[in-house]
């Protein structure tokens, strides 16, 4: 499936209706993803159904009745999982830690402080110059958190490339 970037940030909030975020979740999966490639047949049937009740039906309660059963629910839960897929280390898609109507991308702290513990990631303040000898003295790394001096973060990955090692930045934070 092709990714395209993700934005770091609230997508809707203030919501928890279904027929809210149902209709987002699908046009966010249509953003990030190529729209050829299919995630799943059930993502293309609930695709199918939203733009049917937004555009036919014309009943409040047909529409919220559509919303609130089970197969939409099961279908939230799934596209929301679908969106929290193939996302780079220490990014979720979810509901924001201080707020739980708030969905969109978010920074998690924890697993990223859990994994500097570990040893899995390293804060330094400039990227290092050799992929190769960075590797060497943190062989169980992979991932360098460049940290400002202002609390930016420009995350990377350390992965293999021919017979060494290189550096892919994977995103920013300001």
């Amino acid at each position: 499936m092709a990714r395209k970037q993700f934005s770091f940030g609230s997508i809707i909030s203030g919501t928890l209706k279904a027929s809210d975020l149902i209709p987002e979740f699908c046009a966010e999966w249509g953003r990030r993803f190529h729209p050829k490639k299919r995630i799943s047949n059930w993502l293309e049937d609930l695709s199918q159904c939203v733009k049917a009740v937004d555009v036919i039906i014309d009943d409040e309660a047909v529409t919220e009745a559509f919303y609130n059963s089970e197969y939409a629910l099961s279908s939230f839960e799934s596209l929301k999982d679908a969106l929290d897929a193939d996302l780079p280390p220490f990014v979720y898609f979810g509901t924001h830690p201080g707020d739980g109507s708030d969905f969109g991308y978010w920074f998690d702290q924890d697993s990223f402080e859990t994994s500097v513990h570990d040893g899995e990631t390293i804060k330094v303040e400039n990227l290092p110059d050799s992929p190769g000898a960075f590797h060497k003295e943190y062989p169980d790394a992979y991932q360098v958190a460049v940290i400002s001096d202002h609390g930016n973060i420009e995350m990377y990955g350390i992965v293999r490339h021919g017979k060494g090692f290189r550096f892919v930045n994977y995103y920013g934070i300001v």
